[in-house]
This record gives structure tokens, sequence and C-alpha cells, in this order.
């Protein structure tokens, strides 16, 4: 997903905390099923194909990008290139920060990401 943010600094002390006060969705890439390739790895050069074809979908270069963020879960922590995986996102745009997620977070990025958590809130 490509997102424009715009965010705003807490004013609680001068805290260098800051939260996401909009958020414009420019693009959703459709959901892939995972492309292996021999052995215990994920295919990488699949991978960065399809993340040409979506920065292309999105109408966006890599340069257009700030900041991201590489969550690698589940199957694709335990392949032997998930190392691999994360440089290559990494690399495509921005800085990214990069994290590994169990299953408490994998339900907490889900729950996020469906809008659950802002539809709560709302109501």
């Amino acid at each position: 997903m490509f997102a424009r943010l715009r965010l705003q600094r807490l004013a609680d002390s001068l805290s260098s905390r800051y939260v996401v006060v909009e958020r414009t969705v420019l693009h959703r890439s459709p959901i892939v099923l995972t492309p292996y390739s021999a052995g215990n790895t994920i295919d990488a050069a699949a991978l960065e194909a399809h993340i040409a074809g979506w920065y292309a979908a999105a109408g966006l270069a890599r340069e257009d990008v700030d900041t991201g963020a590489v969550i690698l879960t589940g199957a694709a922590l335990e392949q032997d290139n998930a190392r691999e995986l994360a440089d290559l996102f990494a690399g495509e745009g921005g800085k990214f920060v990069c994290a590994t997620a169990g299953h408490a977070l994998e339900a907490t990025l889900a729950a996020h990401g469906s809008g659950s958590v802002a539809r709560s809130r709302r109501e």
C-alpha cells in the first residue's frame, strides 16, 4: 500500500512523538501469494518484480517514497533468505523500519490495517 501521511507532534511536554492526523491511500496492491524458489527460500527476484509493478500501478517512483516499513511475519521469518528479503524491501525507497512479528504483533497489525481499531474508537 502507498499512502500519503500527515503527522503532528504531540504537544505534551514538547514530546518527540508524532501521531498520524491524516492518511490518504494512493494505491492498494492486490494480495499475492508468496513466491517460493528451490530449497528453503522465497523468490526475491519475483518479489522485486511485484514491487516494480506496484510502483508503476501507483504512478510513483522510488524517490517519491520518504519512509516505509518492512515487517517479516510467519513463514518469511523461517526462510534461509529472510535478511535478503528485508534488504530488498528496505532498498526500495526512503528510510525503512524493519521488524519481525510474532503472532501477537501480526494480530495487532491486522486489527489496525483492517480499520477495526479506528472504527472501535469512533463507535
